[in-house]
C-alpha cells in the first residue's frame, strides 16, 4: 500500500500593502494655514489706515491707493509667478515667499516716508502671493476633482479666520506698542508658523506620492488617454471666457474686498472707538467662517455662476444698508452680509476658472489674467478713496460705488460659457 505524499502546505495569501492615507486633506491644511498666514493678515489693513496716514500727514485717497498696492503687486506677478507654479516645485516657491514676506513687513514697520511705505507693501505682499492664494489654488485643482468645491472651500476658511481675531489683535498692538512694532510682531509671528507647515506638509501633485486626485483611482484606460497640447496664450487670449472671466472676477475680488478697506475708516468717523470698530471686522469674520462652509456643501453640486450671483446680491443689500442708515447697529448687520457674502465667494472664481480651462494649465491662466486686472486693482480701491475726500468724509457714495461694481461684475459673468466635459 503506497502512502500518499503530503500535499505541501499552501503558501499564505500576501497581504495587500497598507495604503497610504489620501495626502490631499493635508494639502487642504496646507492651504487653511497658507491663507490665514499670507493674505489673511490684510484683514488688518483697516485698523492701520488711521494710524499710518496720521504719521505721514496722507489723505484717504493716498490710502486707498495703498490697497490698491496688495492687488496691483498681484497683478504684475501673476503671469510670471502662473507658470512657475505649473513647471517648479510649489514647495520651494512658497517657502521662498515667506522670506519675502517678513522682509517686506519688517522695511514697512520701519518706513520714514510714504514712498518707502509703499514699496515695502509691494515687497511683502509679493512674498504673500509666492504663497497665497495662487499657489493653494495650483495645489487644489490638481488634487481634487470630484469634490474640488469642498476642498476649495474648506482651505478658503484660512482667510476667513483672520478677521476673527487679526483685526483686534493689530488694534490692541498698536494701542501698546504703536503701529510700527505691531507689524513687526505680527510678521514674525506668521513666518513662524507657516515655515514649517510648508517644508513638511507641500506635496506638489498626487503622483508624487503614487495618488490619484479625490484619492480615487482612475477610471480603466485612463492612462493610455492622448495628451492634448497646452493652448498657446495667444489662443487662450482669443477665447471669450478669458476676457469674461478676467473682467468679471477683477471686479468681483476688487468689489469683494471693498469693505475691509473702508468699514473701519467710516466707523471712526462717527466716532466709533478703534477697537471697537474692530469688531466689525470680527464679525464678518464669524459669518465669512459660516458662507465658506455653507458653500462647501453645494459648491460642487450647482451652477457656480448663479451661486455667485446670489451672493453679489447679498454683498449689495449690505452696502445698501450702510447707506440707508449709517451707524455702528447697522454696520454690525451690514457685517454679516458681507461675511456671508465674500466667505462663500472666494473659494467659487477658483472652481470656474479651472471649469472652463482644467487644472494642467490652471496656474499659467490665472497668472496671465492678473496684469489685465490691473485697472480694477489699481483704480476701484483708489476711488473710493478719492469719493470719501471730495465728499467730505461721506461714505455713502463711496458705499454706492461699492453696489454699481457688484452690479457690474454679475452683468459681465452672464458670458461666461462652461464647458459640457470638464477639461483635464
Amino acid at each position: 500500500m503506497t502512502i500518499p505524499a503530503p500535499a505541501p502546505a499552501e503558501a499564505p495569501e500576501p497581504r495587500p500593502a497598507e495604503r497610504a492615507p489620501f495626502h490631499g486633506w493635508r494639502i487642504v491644511a496646507v492651504g487653511i494655514v497658507a491663507q490665514m498666514l499670507g493674505m489673511g493678515l490684510i484683514s488688518a489693513y483697516g485698523v492701520f489706515v488711521v494710524p499710518v496716514a496720521t504719521e505721514f500727514s496722507a489723505p484717504m485717497a493716498s490710502m486707498g491707493l495703498g490697497y490698491s498696492i496688495f492687488l496691483l503687486t498681484g497683478g504684475l506677478l501673476g503671469p510670471f509667478l502662473g507658470p512657475a507654479l505649473d513647471r517648479r516645485s510649489i514647495r520651494a516657491i512658497m517657502l521662498a515667499g515667506v522670506v519675502v514676506m517678513l522682509a517686506g513687513l519688517l522695511l514697512l514697520s520701519r518706513a520714514q516716508a510714504l514712498w518707502q511705505a509703499g514699496l515695502a507693501l509691494a515687497l511683502a505682499v509679493g512674498g504673500m502671493m509666492m504663497y497665497g492664494m495662487l499657489p493653494v489654488h495650483v495645489l487644489l485643482v490638481r488634487w481634487f476633482t470630484l469634490r474640488r468645491g469642498l476642498a476649495l472651500s474648506i482651505a478658503a476658511l484660512g482667510i476667513g479666520v483672520p478677521g476673527l481675531f487679526v483685526p483686534l489683535l493689530a488694534a490692541e498692538l498698536i494701542e501698546s506698542v504703536g503701529w510700527r512694532d505691531a507689524i513687526a510682531v505680527l510678521a514674525i509671528g506668521a513666518a513662524v508658523l507657516v515655515a514649517p507647515v510648508l517644508a513638511w506638509l507641500v506635496v506638489g501633485r498626487p503622483s508624487d506620492l503614487g495618488q490619484h486626485p479625490d484619492g480615487l483611482a482612475p477610471p480603466p484606460g485612463s492612462d493610455a488617454a492622448p495628451e492634448v497640447a497646452a493652448p498657446s496664450s495667444g489662443a487662450l487670449l482669443r477665447q471669450p471666457n478669458f476676457w469674461f472671466l478676467t473682467a468679471g472676477l477683477g471686479l468681483v475680488f476688487s468689489a469683494a474686498l471693498y469693505h475691509g478697506l473702508f468699514l473701519v475708516p467710516f466707523l471712526e468717523s462717527l466716532g466709533v472707538p478703534r477697537t471697537r470698530a474692530a469688531l466689525v471686522l470680527s464679525v464678518t469674520a464669524v459669518f465669512s467662517i459660516a458662507g465658506k462652509l455653507g458653500v462647501a456643501a453645494i459648491a460642487d453640486r450647482v451652477d457656480i455662476r448663479r451661486l455667485i450671483w446670489a451672493l453679489l446680491v447679498l454683498q449689495a443689500s449690505a452696502w445698501l444698508m450702510l447707506i440707508a442708515r449709517p451707524s455702528l447697529s447697522m454696520a454690525f448687520a451690514a457685517g454679516v452680509g458681507f461675511g456671508l457674502g465674500t466667505g462663500a465667494l472666494l473659494p467659487l472664481p477658483a472652481m470656474l476658472l479651472s471649469a472652463c480651462f482644467g487644472p494642467s494649465i490652471f496656474g499659467r491662466v490665472a497668472g496671465l489674467m492678473s496684469p489685465f486686472r490691473l485697472p480694477f486693482s489699481v483704480a476701484i480701491p483708489w476711488l473710493g478713496g478719492l469719493l470719501i475726500d471730495w465728499s467730505g468724509d461721506d461714505y455713502r457714495l463711496t458705499f454706492g460705488f461699492g453696489v454699481f461694481l457688484l452690479a457690474v461684475s454679475g452683468l459681465i459673468l452672464i458670458g461666461v460659457r462652461v464647458p459640457e466635459t470638464r477639461p483635464t
